[in-house]
């Protein structure tokens, strides 16, 4: 019983990504097209993001934010104010390690969000997709 609760809960988070993606979220591609990132914005203004590798879902749609000890949580009340999209294909080299040379081969989404209160904050999160996993980090 518990299991098709967690299963409905995974379901239904899927569907209102799926249903916000229709709707205008943003969706990042890996280089070959596998792997897809998306965020979107619930009605909370709360930031979340899904990844998909071949149409099959590995990370269920998880919120975004941040909460500070002695300041006002960053996790609600957000719109996307802008988003920036660039790509990478580069190699380097190490000194030591299995390979000598690194290709570094990636898609990038910059997803501004910004809030409508009097006193605006600002956050910014950095998605990168590449053809063997993601990555994303805050920047505020």
């Amino acid at each position: 019983m518990r299991n098709s609760f967690s299963l409905a809960g995974v379901a239904l988070g899927l569907a209102a990504l799926l249903s916000a993606q229709a709707a205008g979220a943003a969706e990042l591609r890996s280089p070959d097209g596998r792997i897809a990132v998306t965020v979107v914005v619930d009605g909370r203004g709360s930031p979340q993001y899904g990844v998909r590798f071949d149409d099959e879902v590995v990370v269920a749609p998880s919120r975004l934010g941040l909460r500070f000890v002695d300041a006002m949580a960053m996790e609600a009340g957000f719109h996307v104010a802008n988003l920036r999209r660039s790509a990478s294909d580069t190699t380097w080299e190490q000194p030591w390690g299995e390979r000598r040379l690194v290709r570094d081969r990636y898609n990038e989404m910059l997803v501004s969000f910004e809030t409508d209160e009097p006193q605006r904050r600002r956050m910014l999160l950095r998605f990168r997709a590449y053809d063997d996993g993601v990555g994303f980090r805050y920047e505020v």
